[in-house]
């Protein structure tokens, strides 16, 4: 990807900080990484290109958003009982030409999905 390592390293922090107020006691954040292909169905909605991109996803598995929470977490001030709303998070990324999401569920937990672009060369 092209994209500057400092904000998006700001973007990825605080991520996992709000990940991590969610349930402060867990003291468990998975971290993955992996390239993905994303459909134009998918990008749509985001104004994006369909194409390759590069996943990185915060993981609190003990940690559940309400639904509101879930829908409003990247909103500009918006914040929670448990921590602060994601919205300069989610306007680095989308400078990025990238696609951020969360979703909440009594299995999965919580999850902050980012997605960049790969560039080919």
């Amino acid at each position: 990807v092209s994209a500057d390592r400092a904000m998006i390293g700001r973007a990825l922090l605080n991520i996992c900080r709000h990940a991590a107020q969610l349930e402060p006691e867990a003291r468990t954040l998975e971290i993955e990484s992996r390239n993905i292909t994303l459909s134009p169905r998918f990008v749509e909605p985001y104004g994006r290109n369909p194409g390759d991109y590069v996943l990185v996803r915060v993981t609190n598995r003990a940690a559940v958003l309400d639904e509101k929470d879930a829908d409003q977490v990247l909103e500009p001030f918006h914040s929670t009982d448990k921590g602060l709303g994601m919205a300069s998070a989610f306007g680095i990324v989308k400078k990025h030409n990238g696609v951020m999401t969360v979703s909440s569920d009594g299995e999965k937990g919580s999850v902050f999905s980012v997605y960049l672009p790969v560039i080919n060369s």
